[in-house]
């Protein structure tokens, strides 16, 4: 029994590290606070228009892609040390009273991964997850950006001065944020129309990045404990009565 029960815990041991390793479903989890808001236009800083949003505020973020679908920006390509990828995604975010859910359609998500880059001032090393949605309707934002065309971009950012998070810059070898001593979220707004730009700046106190376990790795797992369950059944003692 105790062989048995061996060889099942480390066939889903295994499934587990493989789901780890080659699952392309990856979501990016994070919580903290608004600690800054300013706004800009062609004249300079600008008083920030109404918002429902306020300093001190709570945000809680969730970002999912897969990064299969990834395609790489050509105009990074040519630097070894910094990779742009590019893919569909969804998001859901709230930030005080402020909830929305992105869904594919006019969305991407956008990988920034930096491996010790001479080029990219300040942090060596980074990971930097923005979710851009274009064509925002004023409804649905919690800031009045007016009369235009309207973007919103979310951005994780994790770096390591240190550069020692990262040894490459490869979308399939993604560092745990543990890794990364900074981290920030933003949530921007633009208005292309009169140049109005309007971020929300937050201090992040949770963050996670998580590989989903593909279909095939959980049926294995889900096998085991079938197993495991079946041998416990064959052990178990009957009492007869006299």
């Amino acid at each position: 029994m105790k062989n048995l029960m061996r060889a099942i815990a480390v066939i889903c041991a295994a499934a587990c590290l493989s789901a780890t390793a080659q699952a392309a479903v990856v979501t990016l989890t994070a919580k903290g606070q608004v600690s800054d808001i300013w706004a800009i236009d062609p004249s300079g800083y600008v008083a920030v228009p109404p918002t429902s949003i306020s300093l001190g505020d709570a945000f809680s973020l969730s970002m999912t892609f897969d990064t299969s679908t990834a395609t790489l920006d050509p105009f990074f390509d040519g630097n070894p040390l910094v990779h742009v990828y590019v893919m569909p995604g969804t998001a859901t975010l709230t930030m005080g009273s402020y909830t929305d859910n992105f869904s594919v359609g006019w969305t991407e998500v956008i990988a920034q991964l930096f491996n010790d880059a001479p080029d990219v001032p300040g942090p060596r090393d980074g990971q930097v997850f923005e979710f851009l949605r274009f064509g925002a309707p004023q409804a649905a934002i919690p800031v009045d950006m007016g009369d235009g065309y309207l973007s919103q971009g979310l951005y994780f950012q994790a770096f390591d001065l240190s550069a020692t998070a990262r040894d490459n810059d490869l979308i399939s070898e993604l560092r745990p944020f543990s890794s990364f001593p900074d981290q920030q979220f933003l949530m921007t707004f633009v208005n292309y129309d009169t140049n109005l730009y309007v971020q929300f700046t937050s201090t992040v106190s949770e963050s996670n990045l998580s590989a989903v376990p593909e279909p095939a790795s959980w049926a294995l797992m889900v096998g085991g404990f079938g197993l495991i369950g079946g041998a416990m059944r064959r052990r178990t003692t009957r009492v007869r009565f006299a």
